[in-house]
């Protein structure tokens, strides 16, 4: 027994040489970039700086093609709205919108569609039923030829959302919608969007870490981040420095250049967007208007009012922030902040910036003593707003013809174009 003993213990360490080892794989760094899904690389729709541009359309008011008229070329992303709740989860909204939205893709920019999903309960209310829902709908429109990036419960670190500061939940409800959905389309991809949050990104309700499904659960990651003034209803500048203060820590998290940066855990470095921006303008609401009644945060209904023809004041800080009074320089420099060559350097994994094209009461619960209206617009709004949007990334010939995306007005933009060389070279004179 003592020999067998000692043999054994002798032949223990070759025996334990001899097992494979396991290894964890290595992640090297930077991580290997991930493409921007389902806009082609020959798609005809507006990038500033490799950055696409795309637009949330208030679809009471307008649709994509009256923002693509308005900037005489097209958007590449179009963005929606679509409200679920326990008693309600048909969707109902894409039957309205999909006709357009179908017709769009089928031209030369060939823009996804990026509706955004909200939910109007707390998750533990989300049944098999309503998932099954959402990927039979997803499926529906892949098969109309429209590519989808779907922006499942965003901002889902808010308060304001019904669904919101509840982590687990969210987790769980987003994997199984994301695999029910891939178990029956592969041409709709899930778009992982909190709100800005510019403390610590592991807070536990409010930052990023909390709320990360996974990498396999995600093919995009974005933002709603605005540059919303002094209250969120008096006029200021957006600081020059604020895109570069604010999304930092968004973009490392993603395109980590260590394993001490990377939180996530991620071997690829996905996409990144700013699914829904502005700078807005804000006006003075008097009691007199018929909108001062309004609930506070509501999307405006009825005709939208002329904001320019002296009836609304704009809204400002005391003593009054430089450029407080300039709607244009509001909007313009925020945008340029987002998509300058600076920007698409400085944050590569930056794709896709959509703006969102709305009127609104603004004020709510906790912001009774300013009543304003609020212009996210670019497009239909301020004609000197409208006028710098097209001359920046769209194409005034294409606008002066009357131009909608549509392949008849871009032979006619293109027969104008042939014309005006004729002149210019004499062929004509």
């Amino acid at each position: 027994m003592q020999v067998m003993l000692s043999l054994l213990l002798w032949l223990l360490p070759l025996a334990c040489t001899a097992l494979p080892q396991s290894t964890a794989p290595s992640t090297t760094y930077p991580l290997t970039p991930v493409a921007l899904p389902g806009l082609p690389d020959n798609s005809t729709g507006i990038k500033v700086h490799g950055i696409a541009i795309g637009a949330l359309p208030d679809w009471s008011h307008e649709n994509p093609r009256d923002i693509n008229a308005a900037l005489g070329r097209s958007i590449s992303i179009i963005g929606d709205y679509l409200n679920v709740s326990p008693n309600d989860y048909s969707l109902s909204q894409v039957d309205y919108h999909l006709p357009s939205v179908v017709r769009l893709a089928r031209e030369s920019a060939r823009p996804v569609y990026a509706p955004a999903l909200l939910y109007g309960a707390s998750l533990d209310t989300w049944t098999t039923e309503m998932t099954d829902a959402v990927a039979d709908k997803m499926l529906r429109i892949n098969q109309q030829g429209v590519t989808v990036w779907l922006r499942f419960c965003f901002e889902m670190n808010g308060s304001w959302m019904q669904y919101g500061l509840d982590p687990d939940a969210f987790k769980k409800v987003w994997i199984e919608v994301t695999n029910a959905i891939r178990a029956k389309t592969s041409d709709t991809y899930m778009l992982w969007a909190p709100n800005i949050w510019t403390g610590d990104v592991g807070d536990a309700t409010q930052g990023y870490l909390p709320y990360w499904p996974g990498e396999d659960y995600v093919d995009l990651a974005g933002l709603s981040f605005y540059s919303l003034g002094y209250l969120k209803s008096e006029n200021q500048p957006a600081a020059s420095d604020l895109l570069q203060r604010s999304f930092t820590s968004f973009h490392t998290l993603f395109s980590p250049s260590s394993a001490s940066q990377n939180r996530l855990g991620l071997t690829r470095s996905p996409p990144l967007c700013i699914a829904e921006t502005s700078a807005p303008f804000y006006y003075e609401l008097p009691s007199s208007s018929p909108y001062y009644d309004q609930e506070g945060d509501t999307d405006i209904a009825g005709p939208l009012p002329n904001l320019t023809l002296g009836e609304y004041k704009p809204s400002l800080m005391s003593p009054p922030a430089e450029h407080g009074d300039d709607e244009l320089y509001l909007k313009a420099s925020w945008f340029v902040q987002l998509t300058s060559n600076a920007t698409a350097t400085r944050f590569p994994r930056l794709k896709a910036v959509s703006l969102f094209n709305y009127l609104k009461r603004g004020g709510d619960e906790t912001n009774q003593a300013n009543e304003v209206l609020v212009d996210f617009r670019a497009t239909s709004g301020n004609q000197t707003v409208e006028n710098w949007f097209r001359g920046y990334m769209g194409n005034q010939t294409a606008y002066e013809m009357g131009y909608t995306g549509t392949a008849a007005s871009r032979r006619a933009s293109a027969v104008v174009a042939s014309l005006a060389l004729l002149i210019a070279v004499g062929l004509l004179c």
